[in-house]
């Protein structure tokens, strides 16, 4: 059994702070939610503090029952302590990676010591995906470090001993894990390697066992943890009578969970998907580590060094839990990634020390460092790729690119001599750059602000939109009143449902406007008096006056609901 504790100076943490807080905390407030996720959980988190309605998420009046309610909790509670939603939006996955790369930080040095703990926090902020996840304002993050706390528990639980209390803890982080996205039970996998280490007299001593009572009061603190949200919603859809919320329920608990990973139906891809098409890129640097670090981990498989097989193994059933299902996407894997990295941290001091990895990783760095001067260069010359993505996408980063491959090279090669050192500089020099100037240059592009500047220079303050083929970006940036017919809604439908709505205003009521894309055509709707209100989200929209109602158009009946809700400016 583990006894010994490597102290960590004061210092220590507060250096660890500040290089978490400055890497991730960075560019929050500079930019907008951007498609497809952010501006979905912002709205639901903004109609949260603006109806009181915490238990049921909705956007735009409509419920939302795709995921379970901790993360737009989470981002609410900020916008009610800052009433800045521009804020809120992200700081909920900052602070999540900086809490999963803590803990990651902790249990190493409790493991293997100070100098390795330093070592591994920095393989997992700079690793592509854990970064880039800590600052986007999706749900991955925040269920990462719900796991990561939950594997911490586990592992404290079982190679301490006298540390049970830490077993109780993390049931309690796996069912905040559950109610945040279905899959944070799975800190249990660490129960697999666990029991079979238990059966090898070598690592059998290196354990520690808890009793029958102990392991059920901590599944009992998981259920009772799950309980304080699944009572009050399942009582409230009994007591409603109502069918939206009956249909939310049966969502939210069967179809979003049981189903999506049983029968999915979206994101459908090989089973080998994660290993060929994300890992490569979203594990690196580490997955250049690994032809060494392969050898040290088969030499700690063969010795059951628990500390190293037990995270490892956590790590390959993450991926291969994720690979069975057909409906893959690849964030799901990202909790894999503190473990995997909690496994390698006793061998990267002996990995990162290697000629043939600073090598690699000071070649790899300059490559990529080299290809932004030259595709910012060619732009500048109106060559290459970049001019046509520009016109595509409306954005423009020649200098950002220029300035930034140029930086990072200056980076890598002041710190060559050592391999942490390079990717680590190359990484702060890159993601400040992207945080403070290459996303605030691409903002504008990557929402439909421009959209809502035309219509407020042709629209009356009071006029009511009700947008077709409407996205959660729609409702978060309207300053006006917002329409709706339902997300799910054929398009056909929701035209007709537009022409009714309509039809229905009268003299008196606010100017009723249809805002939709122009590549819908309908038999109910003459677009040749539409305003060009410009491009957005790959689509152009137009924006149709009361006037641009034909005069019949034939209905389905029934006609789907109408949602309403009252825009607002973003901040």
């Amino acid at each position: 059994m583990l006894t010994q504790k490597t102290h960590v100076p004061q210092r220590d943490w507060l250096w660890l702070a500040l290089l978490l807080g400055t890497v991730l905390l960075a560019g929050i407030g500079l930019r907008d939610p951007w498609p497809a996720d952010e501006p979905r959980f912002a709205q639901v988190a903004r109609e949260m503090v603006e109806t009181g309605q915490w238990l049921f998420p909705m956007r735009g009046g409509e419920l939302y029952p795709d995921k379970p309610p901790v993360f737009m909790w989470m981002i609410a509670g900020v916008f009610l302590i800052t009433g800045s939603l521009k804020i809120a939006f992200l700081l909920p996955s900052a602070l999540s990676g900086m809490v999963a790369a803590l803990a990651v930080f902790d249990l190493t040095r409790r493991l293997h010591g100070r100098q390795a703990a330093w070592l591994a926090v920095f393989t997992l902020l700079f690793t592509f995906q854990f970064i880039l996840q800590a600052k986007t304002a999706q749900i991955d993050a925040t269920v990462c470090m719900w796991i990561t706390l939950g594997c911490y528990g586990v592992l404290r639980a079982t190679l301490f001993p006298g540390q049970h209390r830490w077993w109780y803890a993390a049931c309690v982080f796996m069912a905040l894990g559950i109610m945040t996205k279905g899959v944070g039970f799975l800190p249990l996998l660490l129960l697999v390697p666990y029991s079979f280490l238990l059966r090898s007299q070598s690592a059998r001593n290196n354990l520690y066992r808890l009793t029958a009572g102990q392991w059920l009061i901590g599944v009992m603190l998981l259920l009772a943890t799950l309980a304080m949200w699944l009572l009050p919603m399942i009582w409230t859809v009994q007591a409603s009578g109502n069918s939206a919320f009956v249909a939310y329920r049966d969502n939210i608990l069967l179809k979003q969970t049981v189903t999506r990973y049983a029968n999915a139906w979206h994101h459908i891809k090989p089973f080998w998907y994660y290993v060929t098409h994300v890992v490569p890129w979203a594990w690196l640097p580490v997955i250049l580590l690994f032809p060494w670090l392969a050898g040290y981990w088969k030499d700690a498989v063969k010795l059951r060094r628990a500390g190293v097989v037990m995270p490892l193994m956590f790590s390959l059933l993450t991926v291969l839990f994720f690979s069975i299902s057909s409906g893959k996407r690849g964030v799901y894997i990202l909790p894999a990634l503190p473990m995997l990295i909690l496994a390698a941290a006793p061998f990267l001091q002996r990995v990162y020390a290697r000629t043939g990895v600073r090598r690699l990783l000071l070649l790899f760095t300059l490559l990529i460092s080299s290809a932004m001067v030259v595709l910012g260069a060619l732009a500048l010359a109106g060559n290459g790729p970049l001019p046509a993505l520009y016109i595509k996408h409306d954005v423009e980063l020649t200098w950002w690119l220029i300035v930034t491959g140029t930086a990072c090279a200056l980076a890598v090669l002041l710190t060559r001599k050592n391999s942490i050192a390079i990717w680590s500089a190359f990484s702060i020099v890159l993601w400040l750059s992207y945080s403070l100037w290459g996303a605030p240059s691409i903002n504008v592009a990557r929402t439909p602000h421009n959209i809502f500047e035309v219509a407020q220079r042709h629209l009356p303050d009071n006029a009511e939109v009700a947008v077709i083929d409407t996205k959660e970006q729609f409702i978060l940036f309207n300053p006006f009143t917002v329409v709706h017919f339902g997300y799910h809604t054929p398009l056909s439908l929701q035209v007709q449902a537009a022409w009714q709505w309509q039809s229905e205003g009268t003299s008196g009521d606010a100017p009723r406007w249809i805002l939709m894309p122009d590549s819908i055509t309908s038999s109910c709707l003459d677009t040749d008096d539409a305003i060009e209100a410009g491009k957005a989200h790959r689509e152009r929209w137009l924006l149709l006056p009361p006037s641009a109602r034909r005069p019949v158009c034939e209905l389905t009946s029934p006609l789907p609901q109408t949602f309403r809700y009252k825009g607002q400016p973003f901040d």
